[in-house]
């Protein structure tokens, strides 16, 4: 599936392998790519330019987090973010692409008596917000990140404070 709005696309793809609980159904998951295209537009980012969303497994996610940043275990989003295009490239530019573990954020989720859905549009913010430059690996830039975080969470109507777990020790 995919969303459009002023130039800001956003694809979707879910992973044949993901097993969906009845509180998170797949056509749900779908309400995602209109959702992350708004975060893109609230956040300033240049249209034209294009973002990817990807729901998998834990077993998946487990994989990349191993080979990309050396650490063999699930974890809730992964974010990479794509090179600029070369001088002269007439293609849209492409943000970056998001990686969710579909069973560790329902978990995540159900642990923290969030809506599934609140949860999944809480990542899309964190990641987004990775692929735009922010990070949490030291504490003043982690504060500017929760900040902004926390006032795109609230722009949304979405009832979450910020949590512990979002990566917390080695987690990037």
């Amino acid at each position: 599936m995919s969303s459009q709005t002023e130039n800001l696309i956003c694809d979707l793809s879910i992973h044949e392998d993901v097993v969906f609980d009845d509180t998170m159904p797949e056509d749900q998951l779908q309400l995602l790519s209109g959702f992350a295209v708004e975060v893109m537009n609230v956040s300033n980012i240049t249209p034209p330019m294009s973002i990817s969303l990807h729901i998998t497994t834990d077993e998946h996610v487990r994989e990349l987090n191993s080979s990309y940043r050396k650490i063999d275990a699930p974890t809730d989003i992964l974010s990479f973010q794509s090179d600029p295009l070369p001088p002269g490239v007439k293609e849209m530019p492409h943000l970056g692409d998001l990686i969710f573990s579909y069973e560790y954020t329902m978990h995540q989720a159900a642990a923290e008596n969030h809506r599934p859905l609140d949860e999944f549009k809480m990542l899309i913010i964190h990641g987004i917000l990775h692929l735009i430059g922010y990070t949490h690996d030291a504490e003043d830039t982690e504060r500017d990140m929760w900040a902004r975080q926390s006032e795109l969470l609230h722009h949304f109507g979405i009832d979450i404070t910020l949590p512990h777990y979002i990566h917390g020790g080695d987690d990037v």
